[in-house]
């Protein structure tokens, strides 16, 4: 069965260094499938990609220049001799080499689309949101279905990390209203979110892979490390998240830390087995991390006393006579520290040959 990645995949890893592509490509191998790559996300991954070499292009003269305003005797020169458009160019062809995508693997779409696209958007029917938007995603989507009946076995695999567009909720289910079309053709779109789901769904069940063993063979202090070094990089992130959960009345100082304590725990595990029989064990923990913190509470408003004030009076032009007997108040802050005990979520891929473990890949973490 044939596969579609839509932009959101591709971007997320420019480079493919996840173990999940090489899953993906090691499964289209023993299938006989192939990536075949609409049109509209090639144009769609230049795009995005010519526009981050003019980003980062920019970003690396303006630190240039900051450098070179404070350097004595020397400079650096501000040119930076770079061809856009050929950069793109070379990265579509380093894109098709990884995915194994020959240009009769890339489906192209049809002018006639228009008109059923501009119905879509006036009855907000899928993918069109209910604003009539995702032009795009309404190109992608009749892309699919038309390539997906001139197939013999009328099926193919969609991985889009878009499920508002193409789900329903935020499961691994096309949205019904999809299923449905998809139905009046006789054919059958099988989505998933991320490759990381598309794997899971091709697992393996083997047998010596239990939790008893990944207990005793696999390092946890090694899993804690490389969760540790990512996260250690998102404190400026997660304090922010801190502010924005305290109660009303208090403030950050600003000072936090991480106190060591963290707390970890596997919740899921499946294993690919790769043709050159590799192993590739999956790993899901949640890390339960402590964060100590000092925050400024405000106490309640206190009077202090009274003080006689003059008030300005316009029509006179002057001070009224006779001051007013007013209260003053203060308000009390005090300096408290408190902790935060956050989740979060890692994800880990480790290599096992002839039953050893030989690597540990981090490959992503979320959180709340």
């Amino acid at each position: 069965m044939n596969v579609v990645i839509d932009t959101n995949i591709i971007r997320r890893d420019l480079k493919f260094k996840d173990k999940n592509f090489e899953i993906l490509l090691d499964y289209l191998s023993k299938t006989n499938s192939k990536i075949v790559m609409p049109r509209i996300v090639i144009e769609e991954i230049s795009g995005i990609y010519k526009r981050m070499l003019i980003d980062k292009k920019d970003e690396y003269m303006n630190s240039l220049r900051k450098l070179n305003s404070i350097l004595i005797g020397k400079s650096f020169k501000n040119e930076i001799d770079i061809s856009t458009n050929n950069e793109v160019n070379q990265y579509l062809k380093y894109m098709k080499s990884n995915l194994k995508i020959s240009e009769e693997d890339i489906i192209e779409y049809k002018t006639e689309y228009l008109k059923d696209i501009v119905i879509r958007a006036i009855e907000r029917k899928k993918p069109c949101d209910n604003k009539g938007q995702q032009f795009r995603d309404a190109i992608l989507w009749l892309t699919i279905l038309d390539y997906t009946k001139s197939q013999s076995d009328k099926k193919i695999i969609f991985i889009s990390n878009n499920p508002k567009d193409f789900s329903s909720g935020d499961s691994n289910e096309l949205d019904p209203q999809l299923k449905e079309e998809a139905k009046v053709f006789n054919i059958e779109i099988i989505y998933f979110k991320t490759i990381s789901d598309f794997v899971r769904e091709h697992a393996a069940k083997i047998e010596f892979i239990t939790k008893e063993w990944i207990g005793e063979n696999i390092d946890e202090s090694t899993i804690i490390k490389m969760f540790n070094h990512i996260i250690e990089k998102k404190d400026k992130y997660i304090l922010d998240n801190i502010k924005g959960s305290l109660e009303y009345g208090k403030s950050i100082t600003g000072y936090i830390q991480s106190t060591g304590y963290i707390n970890s725990c596997l919740i899921d595990f499946y294993v690919y087995e790769m043709s050159d029989g590799t192993l590739l064990l999956n790993l899901e923990y949640e890390f339960e991390k402590e964060y100590e913190f000092e925050y400024e509470e405000e106490l309640e408003k206190e009077e202090y006393g009274f003080e006689y004030e003059c008030h300005f009076n316009p029509k006179t032009g002057g001070y009224d006579i006779e001051p007013e007997y007013v209260p003053r108040y203060r308000t009390k802050y005090e300096a408290k520290t408190n902790c935060k005990y956050p989740l979060f979520r890692g994800k880990f891929i480790i290599t096992i040959k002839d039953k050893r473990v030989v690597d540990y890949e981090f490959e992503e973490w979320d959180w709340g």
